[in-house]
């Protein structure tokens, strides 16, 4: 057999995961380094290889299951700016407003049409998307 070709460096208690990825692409992984060895002065990367004819399918592999996450995040990312966009209006038109209204009745009126439902609004996005991404994620 010939010698593996490093793909990548995982943590001990990573390498699992990934030589079962790789298995499920029914490319054949070898884990190069023992997991159980850790330096003294930082964390121990396992390597793990696989056969020269494997490797580009391997590093394909590879990239995309660490490019899924950061797709994710820049969904979520997108959606929080426009939440906190909104937020960041709606608060300035209040502060021109509460400066320019003297005596605090438009003030007042503003905060209860506008404010108490945007809040409500928020709490029960948080919770609606908290849920569904627990769901998801038990899904996986």
């Amino acid at each position: 057999m010939t010698k593996p070709i490093t793909v990548y460096k995982a943590l001990p208690e990573d390498v699992s995961k990934i030589v079962a990825l790789l298995q499920s692409h029914n490319l054949d992984p070898v884990v190069i380094d023992d997991p159980g060895k850790f330096s003294a002065y930082r964390r121990h990367e396992v390597r793990i290889g696989v056969p020269a004819a494997e490797r580009d399918r391997a590093v394909d592999v590879l990239r995309e299951m660490e490019q899924r996450p950061s797709a994710r995040v820049s969904m979520l990312s997108k959606q929080a700016n426009r939440v906190v966009l909104t937020m960041i209006g709606v608060l300035a038109l209040g502060a021109v407003l509460g400066l320019i209204d003297d005596s605090g009745r438009w003030l007042g009126i503003y905060s209860l049409v506008v404010f108490v439902p945007a809040a409500a609004y928020l709490i029960r996005w948080g919770f609606f998307r908290k849920s569904k991404d627990t769901s998801r994620e038990s899904s996986d």
